[in-house]
C-alpha cells in the first residue's frame, strides 16, 4: 500500500481538519467570507447527514435480511433466484464484485428480500465482517477477502452455460 499522500489528499486532510477542529466563530467567519449563508449551510448539512444515515440504516437492514436467513429460507431464496446455495453463500459472505452483478438479478434479489435495490447493492458492497473470537490456533483466522466477478462465481459453482447466460442477461 502506498503510504505517501498526493497533494490533493493532503489538501483534503487539511480541509477536514479545519472543518472538524476550527472554533465555531472562525468557521462561521470563513463561511461568511466565502459568501455562504451559515443557516442554509447548517440546514443542508443536516439534511445530507440525515440522508446518509438513512442510507446506512437501509444497507444494514439488507445485510441483516441476508445474514439472518435460516436454511429453509436460504433454499427458497436460492431456488427463487435460480442459483446454487454456494452462490448465495458467496453473496452473503461479500465475495462478489458488486458491479459485476446484473441489475436484473439485483432487482430479483431485492424483491425476494423485501429491500430496495440500492440497499441490497450497498449491503453487498460493504467489506466482509471480520472474524473474531477465540481459537485454538496461534494464528488469526483469515476472512476470504478476495472478490470475484458474478460470472466467475457462477462458473465456480459448476452451473451450466445456459444457466449462466440466463443469469447474466441484464434485459427482459
Amino acid at each position: 500500500m502506498n503510504a505517501k499522500k498526493t497533494p490533493d489528499e493532503n489538501l483534503l486532510d487539511a480541509q477536514l481538519d479545519f472543518i472538524m477542529n476550527a472554533p465555531q466563530a472562525q468557521f462561521d467567519e470563513y463561511l461568511a467570507e466565502s459568501g455562504i449563508d451559515t443557516n442554509d449551510f447548517s440546514r443542508r448539512s443536516t439534511l445530507a447527514f440525515d440522508r446518509a444515515l438513512e442510507a446506512h440504516a437501509s444497507a444494514n437492514q439488507a445485510v441483516e435480511a441476508l445474514a439472518n436467513l435460516n436454511p429453509t429460507q436460504q433454499k427458497a431464496l436460492a431456488d427463487g433466484l435460480q442459483i446454487r446455495r454456494s452462490v448465495l453463500a458467496a453473496l452473503r459472505e461479500h465475495r462478489v464484485i458488486v458491479a459485476s452483478i446484473p441489475k436484473r438479478f439485483l432487482s430479483q434479489l431485492a424483491d425476494l428480500l423485501g429491500q430496495t435495490i440500492g440497499s441490497v447493492t450497498a449491503a453487498l458492497a460493504v467489506p466482509a465482517p471480520r472474524l473474531v473470537g477465540q481459537y485454538k490456533s496461534d494464528d488469526k483466522p483469515d476472512a476470504a477477502t478476495t472478490r470475484v466477478t458474478f460470472e466467475q462465481l457462477l462458473r465456480d459453482a459448476a452451473m451450466s452455460e445456459e444457466e449462466i447466460d440466463a443469469l447474466m442477461r441484464d434485459g427482459d
